[in-house]
C-alpha cells in the first residue's frame, strides 16, 4: 500500500530528554511521553509503586521495539536493574529464561501476555502512559474529527 499523503504522525520519545528520530514530512507532528506507572504482580495481581523495588537485585525484559528506551526509563525511575532485551515479539521460553529463578523480573505488558502461564511469583508488569501535552493533543484531535468527517456535527474541542 503506498500512502499519497500523511495528514499525522505520532513519536514516541526514546527516553527522557531524547526526541524521537524521525523527521516526516506531514501537516502535523506531534510527540508522545511515555511514563512508567506501577507495577502489577502477573501471579496476584498486586499493584505496587516502581519505589517499592529500590535497592533489591532486579531483572528487566524487554521485548519490544525499543527496550532501551524501557530500560532506560527504570533507570530513570532509580531503579538498578539487569537488562534482557528480546527481539520485538520475542516469547520467553520458560526452560531457557535469562534470568535465575526466583528472581525478581519487570517487564513490558507486552511481554507479560506471552508468560502469564508460567510467571514466577516475583514477575511484575510495569504500567505504560502515553501522554500528549494538551496543545498537541487538541491539535490530533481537531485533525481526526476534520478527516472523519465529524467536524461541525456538534463536537467540539476544549
Amino acid at each position: 500500500m503506498r500512502l499519497e499523503q500523511v495528514d499525522a504522525v505520532v513519536l514516541t520519545e526514546r527516553g527522557p530528554g531524547r526526541r524521537a528520530g524521525v523527521a516526516p514530512r506531514g501537516p502535523l507532528t506531534v510527540t508522545a511521553q511515555l511514563a512508567l506507572g506501577d507495577a502489577v504482580n502477573l501471579a496476584s495481581s498486586e499493584r505496587r509503586p516502581l519505589d517499592a523495588f529500590r535497592g533489591r537485585a532486579l531483572h528487566a525484559v524487554a521485548g519490544i521495539g525499543h527496550p532501551e528506551a524501557f530500560f532506560d526509563a527504570l533507570r530513570a525511575a532509580g531503579l538498578a536493574i539487569e537488562p534482557h532485551a528480546l527481539a520485538d515479539h520475542a516469547a520467553l521460553d520458560p526452560s531457557a529464561l535469562p534470568f535465575p529463578a526466583g528472581a525478581t523480573v519487570l517487564m513490558t505488558g507486552k511481554d507479560a501476555v506471552k508468560c502469564r502461564a508460567f510467571a514466577g511469583a516475583d514477575w511484575w508488569l510495569v504500567d505504560l502512559a502515553v501522554g500528549l501535552d494538551r496543545s498537541d493533543a487538541g491539535a490530533l484531535l481537531a485533525l481526526v474529527l476534520e478527516r472523519t468527517g465529524l467536524t461541525g456535527a456538534g463536537v467540539q474541542i476544549g
